[in-house]
């Protein structure tokens, strides 16, 4: 819960701060450069005030592309809901044709054997065992470089003491 609270708080700052700089500075400003300008996706907002400033009549291409997409985004999400081996979420459709899957697609699949082999030649207690760390992994790679190296320290003490807690459980059970 804590996690979820930061996180929430976190992505509020981030919003402030990215707007009052925007107010502050101005965005096209000589002051403001490099990725704060390409990173935070300049070209929705051009395309946004392309269709306020000159409207058009809709496309029944665009249209029918997004009844399909729609459509396949139910049928996966249908598939799933009904059969537990059905491989495919709807989410890696929706997000498939994005620009951020480009890079990090081999992260995602190594993360993904990973999981698999843990599951596979450990069981569930080893992947539980091993949860902690990969949660270190992801948050440590979405702060800032100084703060990095807490999280994988917190999520190697949380392995560490998982692991101490069961071996006590373990023990008692011996002696009972």
């Amino acid at each position: 819960m804590a996690i979820l609270i930061a996180s929430l708080l976190g992505t509020a700052a981030a919003f402030w701060a990215y707007l009052h700089t925007m107010y502050a500075v101005g965005y096209e400003s000589a002051k403001f450069r490099g990725p704060g300008i390409w990173a935070f996706g300049q070209e929705p907002w051009q395309k946004l005030d392309n269709w306020i400033t000159s409207p058009q009549q809709a496309d029944p291409g665009t249209l029918g592309a997004y009844a399909f997409g729609c459509l396949c985004t139910l049928f996966l999400a249908s598939m799933r809901t009904r059969f537990i081996w059905w491989p495919f979420h709807p989410a890696g459709y929706l997000v498939a044709g994005s620009f951020g899957l480009f890079r990090l697609w081999l992260p995602i699949f190594v993360s993904w054997l990973a999981k698999v082999l843990i599951l596979r030649y450990g069981g569930l207690r080893a992947y539980r065992r091993a949860l902690p760390f990969f949660l270190g992994l992801i948050l440590e790679n979405s702060r800032p470089v100084s703060s990095g190296p807490c999280w994988i320290w917190s999520s190697a003490c949380t392995f560490r003491r998982s692991r101490a807690s069961e071996d006590c459980e373990t023990s008692r059970e011996s002696r009972v």
